[in-house]
């Protein structure tokens, strides 16, 4: 395992949240440049098969009574949408020939809940889900 430090700031919603849309738009670029069927194979199982998983999951541990478990679902929820979001976005920037894109600084309103991992899986916490601060990379 790789341990390393995690910036704070890296371990707040708002950096999730600016993250999964400036992914939604990057997956924009990349279908408008080579067509969604290419551009979007990878995204096709994970968005139906990984993230389904991952709620199931965290509904399951909330349901018994495990910390974190709810607000893991909904920040998937949440990421999906705000990904979806992205790519909406910078498909129509693309179709309107806007070659370029820049992701705007979106004001943090409030930090994600302690201890539960301001991104899914780990990515910006600890993989534990303890959000130490630590991330582990197996």
């Amino acid at each position: 395992m790789i341990h390393h430090r995690v910036p704070p700031e890296r371990e707040r919603f708002g950096y999730f949240r600016t993250r999964a849309y400036a992914e939604g738009l990057s997956k924009a670029l990349v279908a408008h440049s080579v067509g969604t069927r290419d551009g979007l194979a990878s995204e096709r199982r994970y968005t139906t098969r990984v993230l389904p998983a991952g709620v199931a999951r965290g509904l399951r541990d909330a349901l018994l009574g495990r910390p974190g478990g709810a607000a893991r679902a909904g920040a998937i929820v949440a990421g999906l949408a705000v990904t979806t979001g992205g790519y909406a976005v910078g498909l129509a920037r693309a179709r309107r020939g806007a070659g370029r894109f820049a992701v705007a600084a979106v004001p943090d309103a409030a930090p994600g809940p302690s201890g539960v991992p301001a991104v899914p899986g780990g990515n910006g916490t600890s993989a534990d889900g303890t959000g130490s601060g630590e991330e582990v990379v197996p």
